[in-house]
C-alpha cells in the first residue's frame, strides 16, 4: 500500500510539472505574440509617419509653385492693365 502511495505521489509530481510547463509555454508563447503585435504596430506606424512626411513634402512644393504661378499672374495681370490702358490712350 505505500508503495501504490508512492507511485500516485511521483505520478500527481509529474502531473502536476508537465501542467506548469505547459503552463509556462502558453505564457511564453502568448509574450511572443504580444511582442510581434507591438512590433508590427510600431512597423506600421513608422510606415504611416513615413507617408504623411512624404505628403507634407509634396504639399510644400505645391504650395511654393502656387506662389510662383502667383507672381507670374499678378505680373501678367499688371501687363494687361498696362497695355488695356494704351489701348484707350491711342483710341482717344
Amino acid at each position: 500500500m505505500v508503495k501504490e502511495n508512492k507511485t500516485y505521489e511521483e505520478a500527481a509530481r509529474t502531473m502536476y510539472e508537465l501542467s506548469s510547463d505547459e503552463y509556462v509555454r502558453e505564457q511564453c508563447r502568448r509574450r511572443e505574440e504580444y511582442y510581434r503585435q507591438i512590433r508590427t504596430y510600431e512597423k506600421n506606424l513608422a510606415d504611416k509617419d513615413a507617408t504623411i512626411a512624404d505628403k507634407d513634402a509634396k504639399i510644400a512644393e505645391q504650395s511654393s509653385r502656387i506662389a510662383e504661378q502667383s507672381v507670374q499672374i499678378a505680373e501678367m495681370e499688371a501687363k494687361i492693365a498696362a497695355l488695356m490702358a494704351r489701348l484707350k490712350e491711342s483710341d482717344s
